[in-house]
């Protein structure tokens, strides 16, 4: 819904969890995916939010060769090839990854992501 110049978005299932840092401006949404190796495939990788703890070197690249739209990890990666935002905390990001809910906001500006149904 748009009221004056701001875009008002209503999310179902929601939950909010605050960002360390982000090595963007602005906001990123999107499918969300929690893989195992199997999935790293185009078709489930490309334009998804991925959830990782961490990156390899070699796991950023084929992510980046793959098409992810963005990385939410704990660690910062390695490169920054791509846009990653790093979770404050280990138990938020335990509880993401049991939910594995469908889709991911990412506010840099605010340091909040949000997942939702």
């Amino acid at each position: 819904e748009k009221k004056g110049n701001k875009l008002v978005l209503e999310l179902k299932d929601c939950e909010s969890f605050k960002i360390k840092r982000a090595n963007f401006k602005g906001l990123l949404a999107g499918k969300a995916l929690f893989p195992s190796s199997q999935d790293l495939t185009l078709e489930k990788v490309k334009n998804r939010i991925i959830f990782k703890e961490k990156l390899s070197e070699y796991l950023e690249n084929k992510l980046l060769a793959l098409q992810a739209k963005a990385t939410v990890t704990l660690y910062p990666p390695s490169q920054n090839q791509l846009p990653f935002a790093q979770l404050a905390n280990v138990q938020d990001f335990k509880k993401i990854c049991e939910q594995k809910k469908k889709y991911a906001l990412i506010d840099a500006i605010s340091k909040v992501l949000y997942i939702y149904n």
